[in-house]
């Protein structure tokens, strides 16, 4: 007896041949780059949207993901830019095919999701440091988004999610913290140790010549505060349609989201941590800012520069509520 569920099965089973046998170009990935606890989840889960795109979430999880611990890959692994480390480059190319997949991996889209894709979406939250890298070793026709929350913020929303830590571990062998590695050992409390690290894993990238040329800079404030227009500037550069689907579903908090500050608007979910850290807390994190002369964020919720010109911004919060 013909079943109706057979022409279903047999076109997904064409699908799953298709993407077994055409594997996606490293070329076309879509890349978001943040710290964690920085609002990857919530952009990726938004630009997901976008017809016949598939997400990969956090393939440099090493717990998770067998190919990049086996070739040495710490949790904030560093690549100097211009290194040649074929076992990475080809670990990096097969993710980028859709040739690495578990289901750690494929937990944001479906099967079909995959096999129905034509582009990949990957969320890193340990990737910032790899990006001059990357960005060296291949040539993506949509650059790749660096998503940046003001330090305070990502250490807040840190503070809450993960089991805190005693004393600054450098797990990544890289010459960029062994050159604070004595200042880096005087770090005890663990706001202060969150805010360092977003220094060494975010300033090098703001800074650095390429940026909003091979990578493009996007505020998570600026998120927030202007969804449609901020998320038309990335579609734009990534030459792909805006949609009111997006942007229905960035009014949304991400699926990594706890509580209910983000639904009380963005100015809630921007004074968060000026609620939750105290004055004597905010001095030790104002210090670390100080010690790497950030010229980015203050005390105030909001960045002191538009990251597309580097110019003062308008409009600013400098002085906590």
């Amino acid at each position: 007896m013909f079943s109706y569920l057979q022409p279903l099965r047999q076109r997904y089973a064409a699908l799953l041949r298709r993407n077994r046998y055409a594997p996606f170009d490293p070329a076309d990935a879509l890349i978001i780059a943040s710290s964690p606890r920085g609002g990857s989840s919530w952009l990726a889960e938004t630009l997901s949207r976008v017809p016949r795109t598939a997400l990969l979430w956090e393939p440099l999880h090493i717990r998770n993901v067998p190919p990049f611990r086996e070739i040495g890959f710490g949790w904030r692994q560093h690549i100097p830019e211009h290194m040649e480390w074929e076992g990475a480059r080809h670990t990096f190319e097969r993710l980028f095919r859709g040739s690495i997949s578990n289901e750690w991996i494929r937990r944001g889209a479906s099967r079909r999701t995959f096999a129905e894709a034509e582009r990949l979406l990957v969320k890193f939250v340990r990737a910032n440091a790899l990006l001059p890298w990357l960005t060296q070793q291949f040539r993506f026709r949509h650059p790749p988004v660096l998503l940046v929350r003001h330090p305070f913020g990502v250490a807040a929303s840190q503070t809450v999610r993960f089991k805190p830590k005693a004393r600054f571990r450098n797990d990544q062998r890289s010459e960029v913290y062994a050159e604070h590695a004595a200042y880096l050992q005087t770090l005890h409390s663990w706001e202060e140790i969150i805010t360092a690290t977003w220094c060494l894993t975010t300033l090098p990238l703001l800074r650095h010549p390429a940026n909003n040329k091979r990578w493009l800079t996007v505020a998570y404030e600026e998120l927030l505060t202007a969804p449609e227009h901020t998320l038309a500037s990335i579609l734009t550069a990534w030459q792909l349609p805006i949609s009111a689907d997006l942007l229905e579903q960035v009014q949304r908090p991400s699926s990594t989201t706890d509580d209910a500050t983000f639904l009380r608007g963005a100015d809630a979910q921007l004074r968060k941590w000026q609620h939750q850290f105290d004055t004597e807390q905010v001095a030790r994190m104002r210090a670390v800012l100080d010690y790497f002369e950030v010229e980015f964020y203050d005390e105030g919720t909001m960045p002191l520069v538009d990251f597309r010109d580097r110019k003062p911004r308008t409009g600013r919060s400098l002085v906590p509520a």
